[in-house]
Protein backbone atom coordinates (compact mmCIF):
# COMPACT_ATOMS: atom_id res chain seq x y z
CA UNK A 1 0.00 0.00 0.00
CA UNK A 2 1.25 3.77 -1.03
CA UNK A 3 2.22 5.96 1.86
CA UNK A 4 1.67 8.77 0.27
CA UNK A 5 -0.91 10.30 -2.09
CA UNK A 6 -0.72 10.82 -5.73
CA UNK A 7 -3.00 12.94 -8.02
CA UNK A 8 -3.38 12.91 -12.10
CA UNK A 9 -1.51 15.95 -13.64
CA UNK A 10 -1.63 14.51 -17.76
CA UNK A 11 -2.54 11.15 -18.72
CA UNK A 12 -0.90 8.67 -17.71
CA UNK A 13 1.03 10.43 -15.60
CA UNK A 14 1.09 11.06 -11.28
CA UNK A 15 2.77 13.49 -8.98
CA UNK A 16 3.15 13.40 -5.52
CA UNK A 17 0.88 15.41 -3.81
CA UNK A 18 2.91 16.22 -1.09
CA UNK A 19 6.07 17.14 -3.49
CA UNK A 20 7.97 14.79 -1.54
CA UNK A 21 10.22 12.12 -3.09
CA UNK A 22 8.34 8.79 -3.20
CA UNK A 23 9.47 5.19 -3.80
CA UNK A 24 11.02 4.00 -7.24
CA UNK A 25 7.48 1.69 -7.50
CA UNK A 26 4.19 2.44 -6.75
CA UNK A 27 0.32 1.03 -7.32
CA UNK A 28 -2.74 3.60 -8.25
CA UNK A 29 -5.49 2.51 -9.66
CA UNK A 30 -4.46 -1.40 -10.00
CA UNK A 31 -1.80 -0.44 -12.12
CA UNK A 32 1.98 -0.25 -11.61
CA UNK A 33 3.54 3.13 -11.66
CA UNK A 34 7.53 3.88 -11.75
CA UNK A 35 9.05 7.07 -10.31
CA UNK A 36 10.50 9.89 -12.77
CA UNK A 37 12.60 13.03 -11.11
CA UNK A 38 11.38 12.44 -7.76
CA UNK A 39 8.47 13.69 -8.04
CA UNK A 40 6.50 12.16 -10.93
CA UNK A 41 5.42 8.52 -12.03
CA UNK A 42 4.90 7.12 -15.58
CA UNK A 43 3.34 3.55 -16.22
CA UNK A 44 6.77 2.23 -18.05
CA UNK A 45 9.91 1.78 -16.02
CA UNK A 46 12.38 2.14 -19.26
CA UNK A 47 12.22 5.71 -20.64
CA UNK A 48 13.28 4.96 -24.10
CA UNK A 49 10.19 2.49 -24.23
CA UNK A 50 7.80 5.44 -24.26
CA UNK A 51 5.38 6.76 -27.30
CA UNK A 52 5.64 10.66 -28.46
CA UNK A 53 2.72 10.90 -26.50
CA UNK A 54 4.01 9.92 -23.34
CA UNK A 55 6.98 11.49 -23.91
CA UNK A 56 4.68 15.27 -24.24
CA UNK A 57 2.88 14.45 -21.59
CA UNK A 58 5.32 13.76 -18.92
CA UNK A 59 7.03 16.71 -20.20
CA UNK A 60 4.32 19.07 -20.13
CA UNK A 61 3.53 17.38 -16.60
CA UNK A 62 6.77 18.59 -15.46
CA UNK A 63 6.84 21.94 -17.09
CA UNK A 64 3.44 22.83 -14.85
CA UNK A 65 5.84 22.40 -11.93
CA UNK A 66 8.94 24.26 -12.36
CA UNK A 67 9.64 24.43 -9.00
CA UNK A 68 10.19 21.26 -8.62
CA UNK A 69 12.77 20.61 -11.09
CA UNK A 70 15.78 18.49 -9.39
CA UNK A 71 18.88 20.25 -8.64
CA UNK A 72 20.66 17.82 -10.54
CA UNK A 73 18.66 19.04 -13.52
CA UNK A 74 19.88 22.78 -12.94
CA UNK A 75 23.43 21.71 -12.22
CA UNK A 76 23.45 20.28 -15.60
CA UNK A 77 22.00 22.46 -17.36
CA UNK A 78 24.04 24.80 -16.28
CA UNK A 79 27.45 22.82 -17.13
CA UNK A 80 26.13 22.54 -20.26
CA UNK A 81 26.11 26.47 -20.59
CA UNK A 82 29.15 26.79 -19.45
CA UNK A 83 30.36 24.78 -22.16
CA UNK A 84 28.73 26.57 -24.81
CA UNK A 85 30.43 29.70 -23.24
CA UNK A 86 33.98 27.92 -23.21
CA UNK A 87 33.79 26.97 -26.18
CA UNK A 88 31.67 30.11 -28.18
CA UNK A 89 29.63 28.86 -30.73
CA UNK A 90 28.23 31.19 -33.37
CA UNK A 91 25.33 29.04 -33.89
CA UNK A 92 23.84 26.79 -31.40
CA UNK A 93 21.02 24.06 -32.00
CA UNK A 94 19.22 22.85 -28.98
CA UNK A 95 17.10 19.71 -29.49
CA UNK A 96 14.18 19.29 -26.65
CA UNK A 97 14.67 22.56 -25.33
CA UNK A 98 10.90 22.46 -23.39
CA UNK A 99 9.82 25.91 -21.94
CA UNK A 100 12.83 26.31 -19.86
CA UNK A 101 15.78 26.20 -22.12
CA UNK A 102 19.30 26.15 -21.08
CA UNK A 103 19.72 30.06 -22.33
CA UNK A 104 16.21 30.50 -20.22
CA UNK A 105 16.88 34.53 -20.06
CA UNK A 106 19.41 35.41 -22.76
CA UNK A 107 21.67 33.59 -24.69
CA UNK A 108 25.41 35.31 -25.56
CA UNK A 109 24.66 38.36 -27.22
CA UNK A 110 26.98 37.22 -30.73
CA UNK A 111 25.33 33.57 -30.69
CA UNK A 112 22.62 32.70 -33.12
CA UNK A 113 20.64 30.73 -30.33
CA UNK A 114 17.59 28.62 -31.95
CA UNK A 115 15.31 25.89 -30.25
CA UNK A 116 13.69 22.91 -31.36
CA UNK A 117 11.26 20.28 -29.63
CA UNK A 118 9.05 17.24 -30.09
CA UNK A 119 6.20 18.69 -28.57
CA UNK A 120 4.23 21.22 -30.63
CA UNK A 121 3.06 22.80 -27.70
CA UNK A 122 6.61 24.05 -26.67
CA UNK A 123 6.89 25.40 -30.04
CA UNK A 124 3.69 27.88 -29.74
CA UNK A 125 5.21 28.72 -26.30
CA UNK A 126 8.10 30.08 -27.58
CA UNK A 127 5.97 32.36 -30.73
CA UNK A 128 6.43 35.32 -28.64
CA UNK A 129 9.93 34.92 -27.66
CA UNK A 130 12.57 36.57 -29.89
CA UNK A 131 14.33 33.03 -30.01
CA UNK A 132 13.32 31.17 -33.01
CA UNK A 133 11.86 27.80 -32.14
CA UNK A 134 11.05 24.79 -34.10
CA UNK A 135 9.12 20.94 -34.49
CA UNK A 136 11.76 18.66 -34.29
CA UNK A 137 10.63 14.77 -33.74
CA UNK A 138 10.56 11.56 -35.77
CA UNK A 139 8.25 12.81 -37.76
CA UNK A 140 8.51 15.89 -38.69
CA UNK A 141 12.22 18.39 -38.72
CA UNK A 142 10.69 22.42 -39.24
CA UNK A 143 14.47 23.36 -38.38
CA UNK A 144 15.64 25.27 -41.18
CA UNK A 145 17.89 23.47 -43.72
CA UNK A 146 21.07 25.24 -44.05
CA UNK A 147 23.66 22.12 -44.95
CA UNK A 148 26.33 22.76 -42.25
CA UNK A 149 24.46 25.59 -40.24
CA UNK A 150 25.07 24.73 -36.68
CA UNK A 151 28.91 24.48 -34.54
CA UNK A 152 27.18 22.95 -31.74
CA UNK A 153 23.97 21.09 -30.32
CA UNK A 154 22.85 20.50 -27.64
CA UNK A 155 20.41 17.93 -25.72
CA UNK A 156 20.20 18.26 -21.81
CA UNK A 157 18.29 15.12 -20.45
CA UNK A 158 17.06 13.46 -23.88
CA UNK A 159 18.50 10.97 -24.91
CA UNK A 160 16.66 8.66 -21.95
CA UNK A 161 13.81 9.06 -24.49
CA UNK A 162 13.60 7.71 -27.46
CA UNK A 163 15.68 8.78 -30.17
CA UNK A 164 15.37 8.03 -33.82
CA UNK A 165 17.52 7.59 -36.60
CA UNK A 166 15.50 10.01 -38.86
CA UNK A 167 16.54 12.74 -36.39
CA UNK A 168 20.30 11.86 -36.17
CA UNK A 169 20.21 12.02 -40.27
CA UNK A 170 18.32 15.73 -39.67
CA UNK A 171 21.27 16.27 -37.15
CA UNK A 172 24.07 15.38 -39.01
CA UNK A 173 23.06 17.53 -41.85
CA UNK A 174 22.87 20.68 -39.81
CA UNK A 175 25.95 20.22 -37.67
CA UNK A 176 29.14 22.02 -39.14
CA UNK A 177 32.16 19.59 -40.28
CA UNK A 178 34.15 20.90 -37.02
CA UNK A 179 30.92 21.39 -35.05
CA UNK A 180 30.30 18.88 -32.11
CA UNK A 181 26.82 17.28 -30.11
CA UNK A 182 26.91 17.08 -26.77
CA UNK A 183 24.35 15.39 -25.00
CA UNK A 184 23.73 13.78 -21.63
CA UNK A 185 22.39 10.09 -20.53
CA UNK A 186 21.02 8.24 -17.99
CA UNK A 187 18.46 5.68 -17.84
CA UNK A 188 19.04 3.56 -20.50
CA UNK A 189 19.95 0.08 -20.34
CA UNK A 190 23.96 -1.37 -21.26
CA UNK A 191 21.51 -2.49 -24.49
CA UNK A 192 20.10 0.32 -25.62
CA UNK A 193 22.85 2.63 -25.11
CA UNK A 194 24.56 0.38 -27.33
CA UNK A 195 21.80 0.41 -30.39
CA UNK A 196 21.92 3.96 -29.75
CA UNK A 197 25.57 4.67 -30.46
CA UNK A 198 25.36 1.87 -33.22
CA UNK A 199 22.64 4.21 -34.55
CA UNK A 200 24.70 7.06 -34.46
CA UNK A 201 27.91 6.03 -36.02
CA UNK A 202 25.68 4.52 -39.20
CA UNK A 203 24.88 8.39 -39.51
CA UNK A 204 28.02 9.08 -39.56
CA UNK A 205 29.14 10.23 -36.37
CA UNK A 206 32.12 9.56 -34.49
CA UNK A 207 31.58 9.59 -30.34
CA UNK A 208 32.95 9.91 -27.60
CA UNK A 209 31.69 8.93 -23.85
CA UNK A 210 32.84 10.12 -20.87
CA UNK A 211 32.25 8.92 -17.07
CA UNK A 212 30.16 11.64 -15.09
CA UNK A 213 32.61 11.47 -12.15
CA UNK A 214 30.22 13.14 -9.58
CA UNK A 215 27.51 10.54 -10.36
CA UNK A 216 24.72 13.13 -10.40
CA UNK A 217 21.89 10.90 -11.61
CA UNK A 218 21.78 7.08 -12.42
CA UNK A 219 24.02 5.81 -15.06
CA UNK A 220 24.95 9.26 -15.68
CA UNK A 221 27.06 10.18 -18.29
CA UNK A 222 27.88 12.18 -21.64
CA UNK A 223 28.06 11.75 -24.78
CA UNK A 224 30.19 13.91 -27.45
CA UNK A 225 29.57 13.35 -30.81
CA UNK A 226 30.91 14.89 -34.45
CA UNK A 227 32.56 14.94 -37.79
CA UNK A 228 36.13 15.21 -36.55
CA UNK A 229 38.02 13.49 -33.83
CA UNK A 230 39.87 16.52 -33.24
CA UNK A 231 37.16 18.70 -32.53
CA UNK A 232 35.72 15.97 -30.40
CA UNK A 233 38.51 15.49 -28.12
CA UNK A 234 38.85 19.09 -27.59
CA UNK A 235 35.40 19.43 -26.25
CA UNK A 236 35.40 16.66 -24.27
CA UNK A 237 38.78 17.98 -22.56
CA UNK A 238 36.70 21.54 -21.74
CA UNK A 239 33.72 19.45 -20.67
CA UNK A 240 36.08 17.39 -18.18
CA UNK A 241 37.47 20.54 -16.80
CA UNK A 242 33.83 21.34 -15.50
CA UNK A 243 32.90 18.45 -13.98
CA UNK A 244 36.00 16.87 -12.26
Amino acid sequence: MNEVAFEIVTPGVLKIIQEVKGPFEIEFDGAKYFRFMDYFYIQKENLDELLPEEVSNLCRARAKYPSLISPVNTEVREIFARLAHIICPTSLLEIGAGTHPVFLKAAPEAMRYVLSDADSEVVKHHENSKTECYLFSDQHCQVPLEENNFEMVIAVFVLHFPFHKSQLDEIHKRLKSTGVVVANVYRRSSTSRESLINEMKCTGFKIKRVSDPKKLCAEHEYWILGKQDAQIEICASRLMGLIS
